[in-house]
């Protein structure tokens, strides 16, 4: 990719300032140089606008902040209450942000996730989570319909067993008016 830059703009017809080349080799080392790092996590949406107001002042503006709220509340592994919670990426430059926001993080309870830097293995992860949930469901949908069998067949024969119970309770409320004869070791009915 080349691009002519003069002092009037791009590629425009600027007085007599000398063009300057832009080459891939120079965009990419600039694209090098200027590495962005990302995070990626959820926060409860209750906590998400105080959170970006902070992270933007503890970063000084040096922070973009992308969010986006999940449909399906998700269960609190504490309480087990439902919890609306909103996903977040930071894009942000420096070990130091990172520390900080880190710690910020960690302050607000926010949940990170470990994401590859490259496409390509954000591509296989993203592989692997879709055959994890194809294998979830499919349990699921296993064990859903172990379950169905089993409470049909439990449905059939329960008539059957409340009939046996209601005649065992009649006999042994029967049994419980005899007396215990202590002499001849026996139940006497009166």
């Amino acid at each position: 990719v080349q691009q002519q830059t003069t002092a009037g703009g791009v590629g425009g017809a600027g007085g007599g300032a000398p063009a300057m080349e832009l080459r891939s080799t120079d965009v990419e080392a600039a694209a090098a140089e200027t590495k962005f790092t990302f995070l990626i996590g959820v926060v409860p949406t209750e906590n998400l606008l105080v959170f970006t107001r902070v992270l933007w002042r503890v970063c000084r503006g040096n922070v973009f902040v992308k969010h986006a709220q999940i449909e399906e509340p998700l269960e609190d592994p504490i309480t087990g209450n439902p919890v609306v919670k909103s996903v977040f990426i930071l894009f942000f430059q420096g070990e130091q942000l990172n520390a900080r926001i880190k710690k910020l993080c960690d302050g607000f309870r926010a949940t990170l996730y470990v994401c590859p830097e490259s496409g390509p293995e954000r591509r296989q992860v993203r592989d692997q989570v879709g055959v994890r949930i194809g294998e979830v469901k499919s349990v699921l949908q296993n064990t859903t319909n172990v379950k169905d069998v089993a409470l049909g067949k439990i449905a059939q024969s329960v008539e059957e067993w409340q009939q046996k119970v209601k005649k065992i309770k009649a006999i042994y409320h029967a049994m419980n008016m005899f007396n215990l004869d202590m002499g001849h070791q026996s139940l006497v009915a009166e």
